[in-house]
C-alpha cells in the first residue's frame, strides 16, 4: 500500500508512520520543514519531500510527478 503523510517530521507525523513503515508499505512523506525537526525523519530511516500544502503551485507539481497511484 502507498501511503502519504503530510506533516511527517513533526511529532505526530513521527509517530503516525511508525505503524505503517513495520508493515513495509511504502511512505511517502511531505513536510514543512521549517518548523520541524528533520532529524526525527532521519533517526527512523525515513526520507522525504520539503513542501507547504498551502502552495497551489507545489502541490499541482507533486501530484503529478509523484506517480501516486
Amino acid at each position: 500500500m502507498r501511503i502519504l503523510v503530510t506533516g511527517a517530521a513533526g511529532y505526530i507525523g513521527t509517530h503516525l508512520i511508525q505503524e505503517p513503515k513495520l508493515k513495509n508499505d511504502e511512505i511517502l512523506t511531505l513536510s514543512d520543514r521549517s518548523h520541524a525537526n528533520n532529524s526525527r525523519l532521519n533517526h527512523i530511516g525515513v526520507g522525504g519531500i520539503a513542501g507547504d500544502t498551502t502552495d497551489l503551485v507545489f502541490c499541482k507539481g507533486f501530484f503529478l510527478t509523484s506517480n501516486l497511484q
